[in-house]
């Protein structure tokens, strides 16, 4: 018996979604795997080439077949992995409703740690046509599971507690002790959510981009931008006061080496290299919690705050509200001091689902029982 195992593929930051899942899936004879290359269509642009996901796997020599190559009726698919919820940005015919009038069964893993409140982002993250069609949904927690009986029309029955894939990367990642190089010049890693001119958001980006400007220029820091990868779509989209802030920041990195900008398809360096993170609301406040390294969560009272699932957040990581959060922050990593360590580490345990072996050893597991030949 083999299970035949599609995996459509559109955005190369959320490679990690798959990575581990598909390398446990070929190193076993009973399933058989394709990844089949699709538009991402986004910010109101449409991306019929796909150049950046194409470029991304053609330079680590990952197979693929194109889209417009491939058939449903030509060797069919047991399941499909799908890696978003939003049918906009992929043809037609990979929609999650067409894969279900094709009698076509879908696995859904979220593409990002969702964390953040705001009636529009649960639908997003709980109640689309994605959420309520899926055959099988992984992911990183048992109260992550609660939010979908909670949220989506179909409950959660087939919602599957076996934690997220990215933590098979990242862990490997990890600094085993919290205490840093004493002659070393920390490395901030900034990452803001991408802002939409008029709309309440997660994003802090204006409040807080010349905060940031000034801490790089002031403290013996290293910062590293690291946009959200629908940051710039969307400044194009909305226009407005972002956009020269945004020139601005730009421009001090021409002028000041230590300011740097991370436009990759893949963090995995900038992870790597960071010593903290200061993050809006968003994965990678869940997603850098096994490197074991400082994170503030950038918040203000003009933005949405956190869902229930993140809510602990408040508690084991450190919390700007205002200008002066960032800066005792900086000025507590300049003294290697971490106080909320053993905090973040307890929030790891309790709240992400980690396996003794792998998240991919998991959902092979689930496949293997439950899919029907």
């Amino acid at each position: 018996m083999t299970i035949n195992v599609d995996f459509l593929f559109q955005w190369a930051p959320g490679w990690t979604n798959y990575e581990s899942v598909i390398s446990v899936l070929q190193s076993d004879k009973r399933f058989c795997c394709r990844l089949i290359l699709l538009p991402f269509h986004h910010s109101g642009v449409l991306d019929h080439e796909n150049r950046e996901a194409k470029n991304f796997l053609e330079q680590r020599d990952i197979d693929y077949i194109w889209h417009e190559d491939y058939d449903f009726s030509k060797k069919r698919p047991d399941l499909v992995f799908i890696q978003n919820p939003y049918d906009f940005t992929r043809p037609e015919r990979f929609s999650c409703l067409e894969l279900k009038r094709g009698n076509i069964k879908f696995a859904y893993i979220p593409y990002g740690l969702d964390v953040g409140d705001g009636d529009q982002n649960l639908t997003y993250q709980y109640n689309m046509d994605c959420h309520n069609l899926a055959s099988w949904i992984f992911v990183r927690s048992s109260k992550h599971k609660h939010l979908f009986k909670k949220y989506c029309s179909a409950g959660n029955k087939n919602v599957h507690v076996t934690g997220h894939p990215k933590f098979d990367v990242y862990k490997n990642y990890q600094n085993m002790s919290p205490d840093r190089k004493a002659l070393h010049t920390p490395v901030l890693l900034w990452t803001p959510h991408f802002y939409e001119e008029g709309r309440k958001g997660w994003s802090t980006f204006k409040v807080y981009c010349m905060t940031m400007i000034f801490m790089a220029i002031n403290y013996p820091i290293k910062l590293i931008i690291r946009p959200h990868p629908l940051f710039i779509g969307r400044l194009k989209v909305f226009n407005g006061e972002a956009v020269e802030m945004f020139k601005t920041l730009i421009n001090y990195a021409k002028t000041y080496e230590n300011i740097t900008f991370d436009m990759n398809p893949s963090y995995q360096d900038s992870f790597l290299k960071a010593d903290a993170l200061l993050a809006d609301a968003g994965s990678f406040l869940l997603e850098f919690l096994p490197s074991k390294k400082p994170i503030l969560y950038l918040t203000h009272p003009e933005c949405f705050g956190l869902n229930e699932s993140a809510k602990f957040i408040y508690e084991s990581h450190y919390v700007a509200s205002d200008e002066q959060d960032i800066d005792d922050f900086v000025k507590m990593l300049l003294v290697n001091e971490d106080p909320k360590y053993y905090l973040r580490m307890q929030a790891l345990t309790e709240n992400i689902f980690i396996p003794e072996k792998s998240v991919g050893d998991e959902i092979c597991k689930i496949l293997l029982s439950q899919v029907k030949k």
